[in-house]
């Protein structure tokens, strides 16, 4: 495992603060804080204590599977894909970046699919295209994330079958099998 180098990071620090947006630097206080470092590992990148990194370079790299939380990885055409773990550091500081979803939308949602306004219950605001939110069941649980790609109005929205928000990641991929 080694340290992430300065491009790495940038990249990474993009992604999560589409979903962040403010809250970004109280994030990364509390990472140093608690001396948690981001390290890199086959196209895959992790979220560990700083204490089991350096107790980890004593072996050799093909001896160590991970260390820590994998928040993201690497596809073959270079980009940076924050993967189901990473829900955990989009949802701690909740911004008002969230979208709840009715009961036979969770189970949409879960399955894989994309949502389509009829799976909306409820938006803290009105959201544009491009913006990053997580989604929130009936039961005020975190179901995952995605990336909006139609505006979300507080009017009612006259097509009905239109996909609104591009699924990203979710808990139901646990289950799933491909």
């Amino acid at each position: 495992m080694r340290a992430l180098t300065f491009e790495e990071t940038r990249i990474l620090l993009c992604k999560i603060v589409k979903y962040k947006k403010d809250t970004l630097l109280i994030m990364l206080k509390e990472k140093m804080k608690s001396l948690i470092v981001f390290r890199i590992q086959k196209a895959r990148v992790f979220e560990a204590f700083l204490g089991i990194t350096r107790q980890s370079q004593s072996f050799q790299e093909h001896q160590v599977g991970s260390v820590g939380t994998c928040l993201a990885r690497h596809t073959h055409s270079s980009r940076l894909l924050l993967v189901v773990p990473s829900i955990k550091i989009i949802s701690n500081h909740p911004v008002s970046n969230s979208l709840g979803l009715t009961k036979s939308g969770e189970t949409v949602f879960l399955r894989g699919l994309h949502v389509s306004p009829t799976s909306l219950a409820w938006a803290n605001k009105n959201l544009i295209r491009g913006e990053g939110v997580f989604l929130i069941g009936p039961s005020g649980i975190v179901l995952g994330f995605g990336e909006i790609i139609e505006v979300i109005q507080f009017q009612k929205i006259s097509n009905y079958r239109k996909i609104i928000l591009i699924n990203h990641g979710d808990i139901g991929s646990y289950t799933r099998t491909y």
